[in-house]
């Protein structure tokens, strides 16, 4: 029998993301039939109190947040394994970052470039709108649709400096 998270999700594979501070699993929404993602701090990482609380802001915000270009969280539950987890959705099959795209010598056109930008710069607008700040924007936090038509951007957003920290230059 597989194993339930809360109940509802049905935990499959651990995807392969070893520079990721996240276990990353494939799983299958009980309820609806479809395919998600889970996703929980490694235990290495789950035991550092900043990193934890770090975390725990990211998801705070990310909640708030309902854009097509936003990695939504379908549920935040706690799971007395993984610890707290959360569930978003499924990208189609053949969705990948932009890192192992240009890993893999990806040509994109001109066309394709200036949409993929466009919809990056509106989905962080709407986050900043709303308070949100990434602060990481990378690669690898970008995901792209096979077609290339989407790209959906992933990560936490990170709890502002205190600004007895910042610096200026």
């Amino acid at each position: 029998m597989s194993r339930l998270i809360a109940s509802r999700f049905e935990l499959g594979r651990c995807l392969p993301h070893p520079e990721s501070k996240l276990a990353t699993f494939e799983a299958r929404d009980t309820q609806t039939g479809e395919p998600v993602l889970i996703a929980a701090l490694r235990p290495e990482f789950a035991a550092d109190p900043v990193v934890l609380e770090t975390h725990k802001y990211g998801l705070d915000r990310i909640a708030m947040l309902d854009h097509p270009g936003i990695q939504r969280i379908l549920a935040r539950v706690h799971d007395p394994e993984l610890g707290e987890v959360y569930v978003v959705p499924w990208l189609p099959d053949g969705t990948t970052s932009l890192r192992s795209l240009l890993r893999n010598d990806a040509v994109f056109t001109e066309q394709e470039a200036v949409e993929l930008v466009r919809q990056l710069l509106d989905a962080l607008a709407y986050a900043h709108a709303h308070g949100v700040v990434f602060g990481n924007v990378k690669p690898t936090n970008m995901l792209i649709t096979p077609r290339r038509d989407r790209v959906v951007v992933s990560g936490l957003p990170k709890p502002p400096i205190p600004k007895e920290r910042r610096t200026t230059v």
